[in-house]
């Protein structure tokens, strides 16, 4: 293997870097003098940048004299190149200097960047994008700035563990040498993109840019067919969408389309062009279905289906035919356009029957859904990955992948490897199959899982890393060589341990189970708790102990989990032994550069401000105004007078799922958030005549309210309201000038039932719905003004458990709770 020229640097790195990843160029003679950027505190050279330079590249300028001054103690002046400069430089970009040495990025890549050291000069530049513009494929190229941050690292010896300041690592030089450098580099991938790191903190994204991730190459992939074919086409068009039990059914959930009715096929190609005119930035328009099975069923569509795979039939031939036809309409009617689309679940493997030819126009993207969390632990599931890869990569130059092969659901208050052998088998794999981008999930978990989103980066840039070494590496600069050695003996066994679990569980995948939970984290926790203590009695700096605290952290509150859900003996007590108070304050506490337990806490969506009036009473006031709720809900709560307001949870634990709440005001500003805790009320004082809104998470809970009058959101959970367990009377509000209402009751029957009776505004009996004989009923009710009261009760048979309710789109979103303060929200 051979080292980079004049790189200094240590033997366990020089394997990570492969001469096949891109073109390097080294210097004919490694022997001639080395430039001294600085010594002793002091240095010559100046920092210069083109008088328009981007903002990416005056960020990265600011970073490298920044980590310069850092590690040697000397400030390089920034310079820009219309000065005249009598010094040596560093010159960032296509600046004057570099044109006149004759150095110029003619042949880099987009993204790519090159590093040359000339007449006693460093010149680090590559194809930048100005301010608010894209390449010609929708991306930006921030050549320059990749240049600069590989620079720091491969020639400082910088490291951008985390985000913020304790992710940085700048090691101290009295001397900052660099032998002759010609180097050109450029990324293998056009798409590198790591999700749900929380990316929408200032600090995340100046690592995301560190760790040089970005795109060249824009590919819209979502989830589009409900976005594109909307319910309201229904009335017009039935034959669109799916044919069910041989009925077309109304369009709900995850709706599925009639993909073999041209009509349909044209309509959708008008719809793809339509917006890749409007948004040429998009680059590309997804035709990808929406979530979840419920397909077609007419005898066209089953006409496509295919050999089951996992038990389910394969739809691949079915959703190949509209990707193509679809791809056919826009080549001929807007030649430049391009399509994207998912290779998913039922459509994921190739088919037996129709051939497997893609379109020119079309990008696919695989989701490898049968690996997701882990499973690649299994040697079945990788030889399934290596086949799919092939099959696809044989009948496209445009392979795109998304994966979650290393990540887990409510993966705050634990610890998960970065599984290093799962990376080192995908990514060759992908180099080799020509794959063009990635879309990798990384963990959200910065407090216990910056090692893998690091060592994620850092093969989207280079598939041929050893994530091993990578592993190795940041383990000794995050914590020192003797923590960072016990450390790593500590990720060893919990991948051996997840190891085990996937081999041993094929039902298990991204969700965080209880099963989990008892047999991978609870059987091996005391074990994994005295690795870490053994690593937390090493000798570290100060910024490596705060590092470590962040893993220990998680492991009190994994501990605190663990013992909530029965799955460690109750009487456990080790050093990372808290009450739940300390806890909760733990889990609660803000973070300076990304939130410590962000999965643990979801805040809802973006409220839209309402209008609230209270009306003229309906009837007395319930002796409690309770209500049980399931999953994602919210309510409205609105005082008059002002004064303090009360929720206190009911019918809540503390194992999995944790039930967090979110309290926002009418501007949507976040005023407090917190975790159900059974006899632990919440209080807040309401400002009067004031709508706030209280937004819950996860599990089943009852919530009961004093000082404010409550409505409840009717469309939180998939569009509808889920209720459990327990009888309530809702008042619905319906305006004027509507003709007439809908309201459909859902069950599981026939063991879950539920009766809902329906009255008007007159006090007279409008509708009886029960779900004893079926699992779904629907009133259409003519409208009245008023508050309609809507009683949920038990059916004549079967046991009231989970309750669906789905109002009419049109009406209100909110129904009140206490007849006494009836509200109307607008």
């Amino acid at each position: 293997m051979m080292p980079h020229c004049g790189i200094a640097t240590k033997n366990y790195l020089m394997k990570y870097f492969i001469l096949g990843l891109t073109v390097w160029f080294c210097c004919n003679s490694c022997n001639a003098a080395a430039l001294t950027i600085a010594a002793q505190g002091k240095s010559n050279y100046a920092i210069v940048l083109p008088a328009k330079a981007p903002r990416t590249v005056q960020n990265a300028a600011r970073e490298l004299q920044k980590d310069i001054a850092t590690s040697t103690g000397a400030t390089l002046p920034l310079i820009k190149d219309a000065s005249a400069i009598a010094q040596p430089i560093i010159g960032l970009g296509q600046t004057k200097q570099a044109t006149a040495a004759g150095i110029n990025i003619n042949g880099v890549a987009e993204e790519g960047f090159r590093i040359i050291t000339k007449a006693g000069n460093v010149y680090i530049l590559g194809p930048d994008t100005a301010n608010g513009k894209i390449t010609a494929n929708g991306g930006t190229s921030n050549g320059t700035a990749n240049g600069v941050y590989t620079f720091l690292e491969d020639y400082l010896g910088v490291r951008w563990l985390m985000p913020g300041a304790l992710g940085l690592d700048i090691p101290t030089k009295s001397t900052f040498t660099v032998d002759s450098i010609n180097r050109t580099e450029s990324p293998v991938f056009i798409n590198r993109r790591e999700p749900y790191i929380q990316s929408d903190l200032p600090a995340v994204q100046q690592w995301q840019d560190q760790q040089k991730l970005g795109y060249s190459f824009r590919i819209e992939h979502k989830h589009n067919w409900i976005q594109t074919v909307t319910p309201d086409l229904y009335q017009d068009h039935p034959d669109w969408f799916a044919m069910i039990d041989g009925k077309r059914v109304p369009p709900s959930g995850y709706y599925k389309l009639e993909t073999t009715n041209p009509e349909l096929v044209k309509f959708f190609a008008e719809k793809a062009i339509e917006g890749l005119k409007a948004n040429p930035e998009f680059n590309t328009f997804s035709l990808s279905p929406s979530d979840s099975r419920g397909w077609s069923e007419s005898p066209a569509s089953k006409a496509l289906y295919d050999l089951p795979h996992n038990g389910f039939p394969s739809v691949t031939p079915l959703i190949l035919q509209f990707y193509r036809d679809v791809s056919d309409i826009v080549a001929r009617e807007y030649p430049k356009g391009k399509l994207a689309g998912y290779f998913y679940v039922d459509y994921l493997y190739p088919p037996t029957k129709g051939g497997m030819t893609l379109p020119d126009n079309f990008y696919p993207v695989i989701a490898a859904s049968d690996d997701y969390g882990f499973r690649l632990y299994r040697a079945d599931v990788q030889h399934e990955f290596t086949d799919l890869l092939q099959a696809w990569s044989k009948v496209t130059p445009h392979l795109f992948y998304y994966d979650l092969p290393n990540t887990l659901t409510q993966n705050s208050g634990t610890i998960t490897p970065p599984a290093t052998e799962i990376l080192d088998f995908i990514f060759p794999r992908l180099a080799k199959n020509n794959v063009k981008g990635v879309y990798i999930y990384g963990v959200a978990s910065w407090s216990q899982a910056a090692l893998s989103n690091y060592i994620l980066a850092k093969m989207m840039w280079n598939p041929h890393l050893d994530a091993n070494a990578l592993q190795h590496e940041w383990l000794t600069r995050a914590y020192g060589a003797q923590a960072g050695a016990s450390m790593e003996q500590l990720y060893q066994q919990l991948d051996g341990w997840f190891r085990a679990y996937y081999q041993q569980h094929e039902e298990a995948n991204h969700v965080t189970t209880s099963i989990m939970l008892k047999e991978l984290y609870g059987a091996h926790y005391a074990e994994l708790e005295q690795l870490f203590l053994k690593a937390k009695s090493q000798p570290m700096t100060e910024p490596q102990e705060k590092r470590l605290q962040l893993i220990e952290d998680n492991l009190i509150v994994l501990q605190w989990r663990l013992k909530n859900a029965k799955a460690l003996p109750a009487n456990y007590h080790s050093p990372l032994t808290r009450s739940n108070d300390e806890v909760i304050a733990l889990l609660t506490q803000k973070g300076k550069d990304f939130e410590p337990f962000p999965t643990l806490f979801d805040t809802g969506p973006a409220f839209q401000p309402v209008q609230v009036k209270r009306s003229p009473p309906l009837a007395a006031p319930p002796q409690e105004i309770s209500i049980r709720l399931r999953y994602k809900n919210a309510l409205l709560l609105y005082s008059a007078n002002g004064g303090q307001v009360t929720i206190s949870p009911k019918n809540v634990s503390l194992g999995k799922p944790f039930v967090s709440y979110a309290l926002k005001d009418n501007q949507n500003r976040l005023q407090e958030v917190g975790i159900f805790v059974e006899g632990k009320p919440i209080t807040f004082t309401a400002k009067a005549k004031t709508p706030y809104f209280f937004y819950m998470s996860n599990g089943a809970y009852s919530v009961t309210v004093k000082g404010a009058a409550v409505a409840v959101q009717t469309k939180m959970h998939g569009g509808q309201m889920h209720l459990i367990s327990s009888p309530v009377t809702l008042y619905l509000p319906v305006p004027a000038g509507i003709g007439q209402w809908d309201l459909t009751l859902s069950t599981a029957s026939p063991g879950e039932t539920a009766k809902v009776t329906i009255s008007s505004p007159d006090g007279k009996q409008a509708a009886v719905l029960e779900t004893v004989t079926q699992s779904s009923q629907t009133a259409t009710l003519k409208a009245t003004k008023g508050f309609w009261k809507i009683e949920v009760s038990k059916a004549a048979t079967g046991l009231l458990d989970d309750v669906f309710l789905r109002f009419d789109k049109e009406l209100p979103h909110w129904v009140s709770l206490d007849p006494s303060q009836p509200l109307k929200v607008k």
